[in-house]
């Protein structure tokens, strides 16, 4: 793995990117057991092989508002072959939980009301590609492409801002 982070703009601006290479062998993963108990046995998958990179920026835009966004690909599969040249039982499938791509964007709005309290208000924005729920990439164990969005609104309050009030609102567009 391998990355960089710095300052631009006389720091009003900061970004991070990464790019990692993994190389798995005996990667371990469940199965169902056709004759329980128990319902699922650990087995050695074999070797596997992951790839991506991650970047995300920081701005602030103003002295109230800072815009943050992020972006990650992932390509994360089992091997065709394991060590001996042997077909591997889930060649090709991507690892469970594991999306493609995901990205969020958002901004942190935060407004002074007096020297001991201020508003914010930051709502986030965040996009999965596919991901599945286990490692043979079964379709109906898997969940299509989705994106949340998400709000956060409050007060800072005291002298150091220690204590804070806050309202959560996940999942505003009620995506299923």
């Amino acid at each position: 793995e391998v990355g960089i982070k710095g300052l631009l703009n006389k720091g009003k601006m900061s970004y991070d990117a990464s790019f990692f290479y993994y190389k798995y062998s005996n990667f371990q993963t469940s199965i169902p057991n056709d004759d329980p108990p128990p319902l699922f046995l650990q087995v050695d998958a074999g070797n596997a092989t992951g790839l991506g990179f991650e970047i995300t920026v920081s701005t602030n835009l103003t002295e109230d508002l800072n815009v943050f966004g992020n972006y990650s690909y992932t390509d994360a599969t089992f091997d065709d072959e394991d060590d001996d040249g042997n077909p591997q039982r889930f060649a090709g499938n991507r690892f469970r939980l594991t999306p493609e791509n995901a990205f969020a964007i958002g901004f942190d709005y935060s407004v002074a009301i007096n020297d001991t309290t201020s508003f914010f208000f930051i709502p986030t924005y965040n996009w999965k590609s596919q991901i599945y729920f286990e490692d043979d990439n079964d379709s109906i164990l898997s969940q299509d492409a989705y994106g949340l969005l998400n709000l956060r609104t409050g007060v800072n309050l005291g002298d150091t801002q220690d204590w804070e009030v806050s309202l959560y609102l996940q999942n505003a567009l009620d995506e299923e």
